[in-house]
C-alpha cells in the first residue's frame, strides 16, 4: 500500500506539471466546448475536424452512411455536388437544418477542448524540440515499434551512443576475426559521424 501511495503522489506531481492551454483557434479553456465553427473542434461521430468531415449530411440524410467507402477524397468531393442538394452545396446549411444538426450533437456529446502534448517515446518529455535525420538513419537507430513515435533529441543522441558503442566493439571483433563488411562498416561510420546539433529544427 505504500508503494501504491508513492507511485499515486508521483503521478499528481506529474500531472501538476503538465500545462494547461487555451484553444489555439476559438480560445476556450481545456474542458470546455468549442466556439462555433471552431477548425479544433473534433466530430464525436468519426473524430475527424467536425468543420470539414461529411458526418453533418449523413445525419441530415442528405448522403447515406458509407458514401465515402471506397472512394478517394478528390472522388467525395467531386460527388458531394451532385448529392447534396443545390443549395446546400451552394450555401451551406440554412438556420434550421443547422439548429437540427446542433440538436443532434448535443444529443451525442460534444468533444471538449482538451490538448494531448507531443511528448518524447523514451523519456516522455513534453513538446520536445524537433529535429531531422535522413530515414535510413532513423530506421537504423530507432527499432520498428517506436519509428512512428515522437522523440527528443537528448534521447536519440542516447540511442545513437549506446548502439553506436555497441557496434564498434562488434566491428573490432568482426576485423580481428576478417568477417567484416566494409559496405555496412561504412554505412555505420557515416551514421557515427553525423552532426546531430546541426539538425535541429526551429
Amino acid at each position: 500500500m505504500r508503494s501504491h501511495t508513492w507511485q499515486l503522489c508521483i503521478r499528481e506531481i506529474e500531472m501538476a506539471e503538465v500545462q494547461t492551454r487555451p484553444c489555439g483557434d476559438c480560445g476556450v479553456a481545456e474542458g470546455e466546448f468549442h466556439q462555433p465553427g471552431c477548425d479544433m473542434e473534433r466530430c464525436p461521430f468519426c473524430g475527424g475536424q467536425l468543420i470539414s468531415c461529411n458526418c453533418v449530411y449523413k445525419k441530415l440524410g442528405f448522403i447515406h452512411e458509407d458514401f465515402e467507402k471506397g472512394k478517394t477524397w478528390m472522388q467525395v468531393l467531386s460527388e458531394l455536388e451532385h448529392a447534396l442538394p443545390p443549395e446546400v452545396y451552394k450555401n451551406g446549411l440554412n438556420p434550421e437544418q443547422a439548429k437540427r444538426w446542433e440538436e443532434i450533437l448535443d444529443w451525442k456529446g460534444k468533444i471538449p477542448w482538451i490538448i494531448y502534448p507531443n511528448l518524447c517515446g523514451r523519456c516522455g518529455e513534453q513538446w520536445p524540440a524537433m529535429f531531422n535525420v535522413p530515414d535510413d538513419m532513423w530506421n537504423y537507430y530507432v527499432e520498428p515499434r517506436m519509428r512512428d513515435k515522437m522523440l527528443c533529441l537528448t534521447c536519440f543522441k542516447q540511442i545513437k551512443e549506446y548502439v553506436d558503442r555497441a557496434a564498434q566493439k562488434r566491428r573490432a571483433e568482426e576485423q580481428k576475426e576478417g568477417a567484416s563488411s566494409d559496405s555496412r562498416i561504412k554505412r555505420i561510420l557515416f551514421f557515427e559521424s553525423y552532426n546531430l546539433d546541426e539538425k535541429v529544427m526551429i
